[in-house]
């Protein structure tokens, strides 16, 4: 058994796994004609991972981590295959409440999955091997989470239910496959014993702990951060585009933006064996300044330069998702990473639902009333394409200010030794 096998499997089962939500989320649309479907899905799964986390970590240290595995893929899958075969026998009869809880569970499951993968990578590979290994993870990752979202509507288009149903029971079977091939080592079931590192029980007190460390405070602060100014480029960005931008402006930046992401990966796997704290703030420090300059009227105006700050943005997603993870990885001790990465991925997870709730509400009650009826809208311009521009540039000083104040500890910090304190 090797990590790259078990990466695969599990990349397979999130693909599968996000694409059918998203594919049902469209579907359960078509049904009933409200977009309020689709949001409602999209929270609830968000809500869910967030839930998950606090309770999976008092549990999940002793279980072995195979079974948790193979448990949370065929719960995934078999919630989605019930969905889908509700969705089929009743269709437009059948309420959204019946609907959430299946998709609750298949949410819950792929959390508890990226949980273990994320912490697996300790226990399997050397240290030296962490940072090329989380920059294909993230990488993987964020592929998965962009191209979701159409690969979801093509198969509601084209396969219907039957390829939703068939698509996650594909994934589920190819991860089980992965996961069921090779010996498993006992030192890959569970991080060996430490009588000075005992884990932390309980959300609460990891995020205290957190917080008392300047290391991982600054950590956590910048990756939720990053967290929420992402959820609302997603909210902000296309609806920019749509308002304020030409009918081919969209597909070109999805092209830009698919091309330097893979950059970005190409270059953390040649480069980003080291300097994790430069790679981290300068990957930040980046997105801040292209979001900054959509205040810039002007900037709407010179297409070629607009595409180049598309690309800027994308490229340093996957360097920043891979120089977090690697420094997290590196700061807490193997024994307590379970439920500290838990407890990081349950903030992080509740700022993404806060960036893209915040997002919109500063668009519709904030920024389009002011630029309509005050002396603003003669500096930076009307229209709702200007109330985005604006917010997403607001976003942008948010981050940069969060790296201003937090990089001097980052720097500062050494990792987390042995004995749990700071050297």
């Amino acid at each position: 058994m090797t990590f790259r096998r078990l990466w695969i499997g599990q990349l397979f089962s999130n693909l599968g796994t996000q694409v059918c939500l998203y594919a049902l989320s469209l579907w359960i649309f078509r049904l009933e004609g409200r977009l309020q479907a689709i949001a409602a899905v999209l929270v609830v799964v968000q809500l869910a991972k967030v839930a998950t986390m606090p309770v999976i970590s008092r549990w999940l240290p002793g279980w072995p981590r195979r079974r948790v595995m193979v448990v949370c893929n065929l719960l995934s899958c078999s919630s989605s295959l019930c969905l889908a075969g509700s969705l089929a026998l009743r269709g437009g009869e059948l309420p959204l409440w019946a609907v959430l809880p299946w998709l609750v569970v298949a949410a819950s499951m792929e959390a508890v999955l990226g949980l273990c993968l994320s912490t697996m990578v300790p226990l399997m590979l050397p240290q030296h091997r962490w940072a090329a290994v989380n920059g294909w993870v993230a990488g993987a990752e964020g592929v998965v989470n962009m191209a979701s979202p159409f690969l979801g509507a093509l198969v509601v288009i084209h396969l219907g239910l039957a390829g939703i149903a068939g698509l996650d029971a594909l994934s589920t079977g190819v991860a089980l496959i992965c996961l069921g091939g090779g010996r498993w080592c006992e030192a890959w079931q569970a991080p060996p014993d430490a009588p000075d590192q005992k884990p932390l029980v309980g959300t609460r007190n990891n995020l205290r702990h957190f917080i008392r460390w300047p290391l991982t405070r600054s950590l956590l602060l910048m990756g939720v951060t990053m967290m929420a100014t992402c959820a609302a480029v997603e909210v902000l960005f296309p609806a920019w585009i749509l308002a304020a931008f030409p009918t081919d402006a969209l597909p070109r930046a999805l092209l830009i933006s698919a091309i330097t992401y893979g950059a970005g990966m190409i270059v953390w796997r040649r480069y980003g064996t080291g300097h994790w704290r430069f790679w981290l703030v300068v990957g930040l420090l980046i997105q801040a300044f292209v979001l900054m300059a959509a205040a810039w009227s002007g900037f709407e105006q010179l297409i070629p330069a607009w595409l180049f700050g598309v690309g800027a943005f994308n490229f340093a997603v996957p360097i920043v998702v891979a120089a977090l993870q690697t420094l997290w990885m590196n700061a807490v001790p193997i024994q307590q990473q379970l439920g500290a990465f838990a407890a990081r991925h349950a903030l992080e997870w509740a700022a993404r639902l806060f960036g893209a709730a915040a997002a919109a509400a500063l668009v519709d009650y904030l920024m389009h009333p002011l630029l309509n009826t005050t002396v603003l809208g003669q500096w930076f311009g009307q229209g709702v394409g200007r109330a985005m521009a604006l917010t997403l540039a607001l976003v942008g000083l948010v981050q940069l200010a969060v790296v201003a104040f937090q990089t001097p500890a980052l720097i500062r910090s050494s990792k987390w030794a042995a004995n749990g304190s700071h050297s």
